[in-house]
């Protein structure tokens, strides 16, 4: 697979002669560039994902099938906003097909049911886009009755 370079507008390196703190020009170059680049493909941001939505483990669409093959970064930030009760922990994967076949690995697993306790993870993977990316937030152990995480998610293409 050919790597595409990012189309860099012809003003991109000129001088700037405004001054300030940060320039609407300056800020219109790094978005030129953001977007050339699709590095930044998914964001989600939830304050208060409740026990309920671990105890289902229903799938959520970040991107439709047929989105760019190429390989990705999946990166999960998280904290226990209101304590887990009974379950013995919870956790986020994803879902996407690899040249190989379609896969579900766990990317962020959490046996904390302690409030205030913040976990973190990366997986880095390849897509073909054949079917849709999606993240699952999920449980082992028996069903939660209570509980809180607020977390962001992001997916960026590196290749």
């Amino acid at each position: 697979m050919p790597i595409t370079p990012a189309v860099i507008p012809a003003n991109y390196n000129t001088a700037i002669t405004k001054q300030g703190c940060f320039d609407a020009d300056v800020m219109n170059q790094i978005n030129a560039i953001m977007a050339a680049g699709d590095s930044l493909v998914a964001i989600v941001s939830n304050p208060g994902l409740g026990f309920a939505a671990f105890n289902s483990a229903a799938a959520v669409t970040l991107l439709p099938a047929g989105f760019p093959a190429g390989t990705y970064e999946c990166n999960i930030y998280a904290v226990l906003t209101t304590a887990f009760a009974t379950n013995t922990t919870w956790n986020f994967s994803l879902g996407f097909t690899d040249d190989a076949t379609a896969q579900t690995p766990i990317v962020l697993t959490s046996s904390t049911l302690t409030i205030n306790t913040a976990v973190s993870a990366y997986y880095v993977f390849r897509s073909t886009g054949a079917t849709a990316l999606t993240y699952t937030p999920g449980k082992t152990g028996s069903a939660a009755t209570t509980g809180v995480v607020a977390f962001s998610l992001t997916i960026q293409r590196l290749l």
